[in-house]
């Protein structure tokens, strides 16, 4: 007998839905696409039709082998579906959902929101570009503090992790006094529609010369949907906005590249 394939494909579902891609399908690559539709005959239908992954896996893997043959078939199959939904499950699994975060190391402050910037993206060739903008400040160090490098991990839902460390932020390694900020903003571009960001920045106390490396904690970048916008702030959630954007109508929007 084949092995059971729903509890894979609604862990997919759920994962999917909370990071706000309207089906499970819309989480696979173009790879794990072409390898689904080799094992399931109906699957690029069922996609086409938005039918239920998990209708259309249960269809295919219910139906009685006609000899061992076959049975031998359909095993190697269904294990093949079965490792591709738990492993994209699990690589949506470990996927931030806001687009904002906030992390206090020592006293240093670092928060982040990131955006899709449709003008710059072009999904026909792969690329996704996210603007994010970054406040650091002084809320409680008992000296100055100097930004002197950072490092930051963008991941996408492939789980290809990309790392970039440099001196500084835009050119510039900026001394925040207690109560003091600094503002900037940024972009990275992905060749998937979803991942996330994390990282550091290395900060120097003046008067102590203390070396402290500054949390970035995880956000999402996330294109427009249900995924939230959070600010936090001193331990509370705020919810500054969820909107409710048609997926496809930005990628129609997005297609114009500058």
């Amino acid at each position: 007998s084949s092995p059971p394939l729903g509890g894979g494909s609604r862990d997919l579902e759920r994962q999917a839905a909370r990071l706000g891609a309207p089906r499970a399908s819309d989480a696979f690559t173009e790879d794990e696409h072409a390898s689904l539709a080799r094992v399931v005959p109906g699957y690029m239908d069922a996609v086409r039709a938005s039918t239920s992954l998990r209708q259309a896996v249960s269809v295919e893997f219910r139906v009685q082998s006609e000899d061992a043959e076959h049975e031998n078939a359909r095993l190697d199959a269904s294990l093949l579906v079965l490792s591709t939904l738990r492993r994209r499950a699990r690589l949506l699994a470990n996927m931030p959902t806001s687009n904002a975060s906030s992390a206090t190391t020592d006293g240093v402050r670092v928060q982040v929101t990131s955006s899709l910037l449709p003008a710059q993206t072009s999904p026909s060739d792969s690329r996704f570009v996210y603007a994010y903008e970054v406040e650091i400040t002084n809320v409680g160090a008992d000296e100055p503090v100097q930004i002197v490098s950072r490092e930051w991990h963008i991941e996408d839902e492939d789980g290809l992790v990309e790392s970039v460390k440099g001196t500084g932020v835009v050119g510039q390694q900026p001394t925040l006094g207690q109560g003091e900020s600094f503002s900037y903003t940024s972009a990275c571009v992905m060749k998937r529609i979803r991942g996330s960001m994390r990282g550091k920045y290395v900060v120097v106390g003046q008067n102590s010369k203390r070396v402290t490396e500054a949390s970035i904690a995880p956000f999402a970048l996330v294109p427009p949907g249900r995924a939230s916008t959070t600010r936090v702030n001193d331990g509370d959630d705020e919810i500054i906005d969820e909107e409710d954007e048609d997926i496809e109508a930005l990628t129609r929007d997005s297609s114009i590249k500058q």
